[in-house]
């Protein structure tokens, strides 16, 4: 394979996550158990309405507020909780990956929000990372959605015939194979960062 796009996630390939940090965090706001605040947040379809662009900022917030029958909770305090799963950038994936934008062969393709986003744009800045972005907010779609990879080939990734795509989900990878592309599941740092620095030289 010569001359690979890569088509990267970004939240635990590129930037670790804190499990559950958001939850634990908005848990200390309102006096409740973080499993109960994970439970009642989770069912409620919130989270991916979210992540796919049908609430704003504002409209998220108003959400979390009725999911856990606390009016008192700011915005501030959802935004801040929210972003603290947000974790490092990880440097061994994140070396290699620069590289790889700097050469015009980085295309990222992720399930994000606007809160996370605007952390994790801060961490991507720290690698050096400038490229493209699939977001699932701003695309109204989220992987493994057929929408979604819609959007990346109606961008012209369809005829990048040896792009190779990185994620941590199989489901994702397993949708990316079906558009035509190449797929490697992200399991362990050092061995992703080898595989990409196979593709560079």
């Amino acid at each position: 394979m010569s001359q690979p796009i890569v088509i990267m996630d970004v939240g635990d390939v590129l930037v670790r996550t804190v499990p559950m940090a958001h939850y634990r965090q908005l848990a200390s706001h309102v006096g409740q158990d973080w499993r109960t605040v994970a439970a009642a947040i989770e069912t409620s379809g919130t989270v991916s309405r979210f992540e796919t662009g049908q609430l704003t900022e504002a409209t998220f917030a108003d959400a979390l507020r009725a999911v856990l029958g606390c009016l008192w909770l700011a915005n501030e305090d959802v935004q801040r909780s929210w972003q603290a799963i947000i974790g490092p950038a990880d440097s061994d994936v994140g070396t290699i990956a620069a590289d790889l934008a700097r050469a015009r062969r980085l295309v990222l393709a992720t399930n994000t929000n606007p809160f996370h986003w605007r952390v994790v744009r801060n961490r991507l800045s720290e690698l050096g990372i400038s490229c493209p972005a699939f977001l699932s907010f701003e695309i109204g779609s989220a992987k493994p959605a057929q929408a979604f990879f819609d959007s990346l080939i109606c961008a012209g990734l369809r005829g990048a015939r040896e792009a190779v795509f990185v994620d941590d989900r199989v489901d994702n990878v397993e949708a990316a194979r079906r558009c035509g592309w190449a797929g490697w599941l992200h399991r362990d740092a050092k061995e992703t960062a080898r595989y990409l620095a196979y593709l560079v030289h």
